[in-house]
């Protein structure tokens, strides 16, 4: 469970695997609504080079470590 209050992230989550997952999911959900219109076509390469950048920029990328 995620709630966010003014770019603070407040977590519920017992295990950080399912924290990723979700965090993968919502992820991925988000690029796929802002890269599907007609004007804009990505191959899955694309995509998830996007997804990995914004990984990394969110400070999420070591969640499993």
């Amino acid at each position: 469970f995620l709630e966010f209050c003014k770019g603070r992230v407040a977590l519920e989550v017992n295990d950080r695997k399912v924290l990723y997952k979700k965090y993968l999911e919502g992820l991925d959900a988000k690029i796929n609504e802002e890269t599907t219109t007609k004007n804009k076509k990505f191959t899955k390469n694309e995509l998830k080079s996007i997804r990995d950048k914004l990984l990394r920029l969110s400070g999420y990328e070591d969640i499993l470590t």
